[in-house]
């Protein structure tokens, strides 16, 4: 009898030693691809056709894509896809080509210029990307031939997409003429450039206010159509309970908080901090950046937009 149960116990001892280990694996990240356009070059010559195809792009790997692709041109009277699967060039300018493969989507520009024209490609850049109102800047042009070669041209048109917020002249100097984003480009004889945004601020300067110290700089910045209150590193303001930051067109009382918009409790007392403002907020609509203690509607501190 004792050496039945010995084996039993045995068989168990065995049984449970086999059983499989269902710690759980560790998870391991899996990269979405990402479908990229491939073409030997981005200019083409006028009447000139050439071939597109499309890559897979997954972490540091690239594969070529084997599903079907639909391209798309929007501008038909530049270029067209023809039905061997070439794009052919029709006219002098710049097209977007399009590529649809199941829910993935790729868009590049393409120049297609005389075959006189030395330029290959335009590189717009600034040395400054955010300006006070009325400022002035020079923009840089690059334009470089079929070796990567700086070369002069001439017959430039300079575009603002916001004639409002910004202006270029001939000689490519960007005046900031009112608050907002614009975007900036350049083309010559069909060439296209690359677009930069530009970004004219509205901007002030903290005072204390009620027998309370507050001092430093603050800008209201839009970025991509979105607003946002910047303090600067020069900032401060005195400590105090319930502190919150305000848009508003009165500095003092309760009308602050009644009539002007609460952004949130302020992070810092000193130093920078960005507080986003709702999308529905025009950049001209609020006078002032206030500091004010909600809970008695005493100011500490106040900024004039300029």
């Amino acid at each position: 009898m004792k050496k039945i149960k010995f084996s039993i116990f045995a068989f168990f001892v065995v049984l449970l030693s086999c059983k499989p280990d269902k710690s759980p694996e560790p998870l391991q990240s899996v990269s979405i691809p990402i479908l990229k356009i491939s073409l030997q070059d981005n200019v083409y010559e006028l009447e000139e056709k050439f071939l597109p195809k499309t890559v897979l792009v997954s972490g540091k790997d690239t594969i070529p894509n084997t599903d079907p692709v639909i391209w798309t041109i929007l501008e038909k009277d530049i270029a067209s896809v023809e039905s061997d699967g070439f794009i052919k060039t029709k006219k002098i300018g710049g097209f977007s080509l399009i590529a649809q493969s199941k829910a993935m989507l790729d868009t590049v520009l393409v120049n297609v210029v005389s075959k006189k024209n030395l330029a290959r490609s335009i590189i717009l850049s600034a040395t400054e990307m955010e300006f006070f109102l009325n400022s002035t800047q020079q923009l840089e042009l690059n334009v470089l031939d079929k070796s990567n070669q700086n070369i002069s041209i001439e017959n430039t048109t300079w575009t603002s997409s916001n004639i409002n917020v910004g202006k270029v002249d001939e000689a490519g100097i960007f005046t900031a003429t009112g608050f907002g984003e614009t975007e900036i480009s350049v083309q010559s004889n069909g060439l296209q450039s690359n677009k930069i945004v530009l970004t004219v601020f509205r901007n002030g300067i903290f005072v204390g206010k009620q027998g309370y110290t507050s001092s430093g700089n603050v800008r209201l910045v839009s970025c991509n159509s979105q607003l946002f209150i910047e303090t600067q590193s020069d900032f401060k303001v005195q400590s105090g309970p319930d502190l919150r930051l305000y848009l508003s067109n009165s500095e003092f009382g309760s009308v602050v908080s009644s009539k002007g918009l609460e952004l949130a409790l302020l992070k810092s007392n000193s130093g920078i901090n960005t507080y986003s403002v709702p999308i529905s907020v025009k950049i001209n609509e609020y006078k002032f950046i206030v500091v004010q203690c909600k809970q008695f509607s005493v100011t500490f501190g106040s900024a004039t937009l300029n």
